[in-house]
């Protein structure tokens, strides 16, 4: 139709018309030719195209011709996982304007969609949840069904942990609702990796950046995509513990004694504020002599250097009688881990984790991944099947006998 358009207008007589209208009439005719243009070669280069493509004989000319006209934007596979931490996000809250309730709804459209940031997903911890998985897999007792498959799954997390001489560790896995349990150990991985960024040893290395990688990725999927989690109150949890978090810090705050000077010395460090860049100092309230390059890096350091200080053995504070919020039982499970092989445990527990998420997501959610360019989740659901652990179709019953009547 564009193209009828820009004959039709070509022989007509433009002398009646001023030259400025007949330029932007062709301009625009011109653009929407172009824009046709590029949805036929979307078209062409569509999944669909190519399944009909791939069905035809090798070299015909129509194949040869989709091959030279379609294109790609990217990988199929970015090699990048999303990444999602809560105590940043608790923090940052707390500094931007989306604190003001008026604001919360935008504020949360704003984390989930500009928030998320990325990590490439490195060969060295492909490996190390690979021997993760494979180790899970031979513990196991051969599982029968998939409700089999994820029972299998925690007991063998408990068992690991039991070998591990970690029994105090196990009230972090059972009798919680696997939600829960995300959110405890993404917390606890956060603080404990708080505790010993800059004194991991080599050896371990690997092992903290997998633990590190899958434990935000696993709260991104939780608060971003719920739809790949079985039915439970995840969101909610997750909202009451970063509330929790945000109340903490505040109630900390505000018990440390104001400043107090002359009104010359207000002036004085005012005007140094001005004309120089501000020095992200620690507020009395943390150990760490490191200059941060943000409010937002100083404000998580100590908040993850409080919450370390937390007494477990006391009653946990809670908001409300209706909370859900978890972070102190993190504090307390952070604490534990001081006393044990953290990293080495962490990180088989997060791999046992995420494939107790695999499982437990179903086949069509892993299919619509694929439209946002896929999941490493669903990577590690393919790979237990390939395994024998995962079923790839899952069949509930005995097989349905159709009778056909004729009459």
């Amino acid at each position: 139709m564009p193209c009828a358009m820009l004959v039709f207008f070509s022989f007509q007589d433009k002398k009646g018309y001023p030259k400025v209208d007949v330029c932007i009439t062709f301009l625009l005719i011109s653009v929407a030719i172009l824009l046709e243009i590029f949805s036929l070669l979307l078209a062409i280069s569509s999944d669909w195209v190519n399944h009909w493509r791939i069905q035809r004989p090798k070299g015909s000319t129509i194949s040869s011709v989709i091959i030279f006209l379609s294109f790609s934007w990217s990988k199929r596979w970015s090699n990048s996982v999303a990444q999602f931490s809560l105590l940043r996000s608790s923090i940052r809250k707390r500094n931007s304007i989306f604190r003001y309730p008026w604001l919360t709804k935008l504020g949360e459209v704003v984390e989930k969609n500009f928030r998320i940031d990325y990590k490439e997903l490195k060969e060295e911890i492909k490996e190390v949840i690979f021997h993760h998985m494979k180790d899970a897999v031979t513990r196991m007792e051969k599982p029968v069904g998939m409700k089999s498959v994820l029972a299998s799954l925690k007991q063998e997390a408990s068992e690991l942990l039991k070998k591990s001489n970690c029994d105090h560790l196990k009230w972090s896995l059972e009798a919680m609702d696997f939600d829960q349990s995300i959110i405890i150990w993404h917390i606890a991985t956060e603080l404990c990796h708080y505790d010993d960024c800059h004194s991991v040893e080599s050896e371990e290395v690997t092992n903290y950046m997998m633990s590190m990688l899958v434990s935000r990725y696993l709260l991104y999927l939780l608060i971003v995509h719920p739809s790949m989690w079985a039915t439970g109150i995840g969101v909610l949890r997750y909202e009451d513990t970063l509330f929790e978090a945000q109340k903490f810090f505040e109630d900390e705050l505000a018990m440390l004694p104001k400043k107090e000077g002359s009104i010359s010395s207000v002036v004085i460090e005012w005007a140094q504020k001005l004309y120089k860049k501000e020095a992200h100092d620690h507020t009395r309230l943390c150990n760490c002599f490191e200059e941060h390059e943000s409010r937002e890096s100083r404000d998580l350091c100590e908040l993850c250097y409080l919450l370390l200080q937390v007494r477990t053995d006391l009653p946990m504070r809670m908001s409300g009688a209706e909370s859900t919020s978890v972070l102190f039982d993190a504090c307390r499970l952070a604490r534990q881990l001081k006393s044990v092989d953290r990293w080495n445990i962490i990180s088989q527990v997060w791999a046992r984790m995420m494939m107790y998420a695999a499982c437990q997501c179903k086949g069509y959610e892993h299919c619509e991944s694929l439209s946002r360019g896929g999941e490493l989740l669903s990577h590690v659901w393919l790979l237990m099947a390939h395994l024998g652990v995962a079923e790839l179709v899952q069949t509930s019953g005995a097989p349905r006998v159709t009778k056909l009547i004729v009459k």
